[in-house]
C-alpha cells in the first residue's frame, strides 16, 4: 500500500513539475520542463542552421537527462559531439522520437506540437516537437522553413 501511495505521489509531483513556461523555474534534471527547454533550444538552433548553438544546447540537455530517460542520451551526445548540421539533424530526428513518448506522459500546461517533415531523410520523414503551431522546420532551416505538418498535439 505504501509503494502505491508513494508512486501516486511521485506521479502527481512529476506532472505538476512539468510546465513549458520559462517562468516556472522547474528546470531540475529529469523534469519535463528541463528536457523540453533544452530540446527546444536545439530545435531553434537547427531552424537557424546554427551548428554551434545546437551543440551547446545538446550539451546542456545531456546534463538534465536521468537514467530513466536513457533513450535520449545517444542522440543528444551525438549532437553535442558534432558541428556537422547533417549529422545533428539526423540525430535530432531520433531525439524527437525518443522525447515524444516522455512528453505525452507529462501532460504539459500548454500545447506541445509533434510535427512532421515528409521530405527529410530522402523521403522517410522526420518528426520534432514544438511549442509553436506554425511550422519552423529544423531539418532544412531556411531552405524549407515551412515544410511540414502537425501529427499530434500533446496537452
Amino acid at each position: 500500500m505504501k509503494s502505491i501511495l508513494a508512486m501516486t505521489i511521485a506521479a502527481v509531483l512529476l506532472s505538476a513539475s512539468f510546465s513549458v513556461s520559462a517562468q516556472s523555474g522547474a528546470n531540475a534534471p529529469g523534469t519535463g520542463a528541463a528536457l523540453l527547454e533544452q530540446y527546444l533550444a536545439i530545435k531553434d538552433a537547427l531552424v537557424k542552421s546554427d551548428a554551434t548553438a545546437a551543440k551547446a544546447a545538446a550539451g546542456a540537455l545531456l546534463k538534465v537527462i536521468t537514467d530513466k530517460q536513457a533513450t535520449l542520451q545517444p542522440p543528444a551526445a551525438a549532437i553535442a559531439g558534432s558541428t556537422d548540421l547533417a549529422v545533428q539533424r539526423k540525430q535530432f530526428a531520433q531525439l524527437g522520437n525518443a522525447l515524444y513518448p516522455i512528453v505525452k506522459t507529462m501532460h504539459p500546461g500548454s500545447p506541445v506540437y509533434y510535427q512532421h517533415c515528409p521530405m527529410f531523410a530522402n523521403g522517410k520523414g522526420g518528426n520534432w516537437l514544438s511549442l509553436e503551431k506554425d511550422i519552423r522546420n529544423p531539418f532544412y532551416g531556411a531552405q524549407m522553413l515551412t515544410c511540414g505538418s502537425i501529427k499530434d498535439t500533446v496537452q
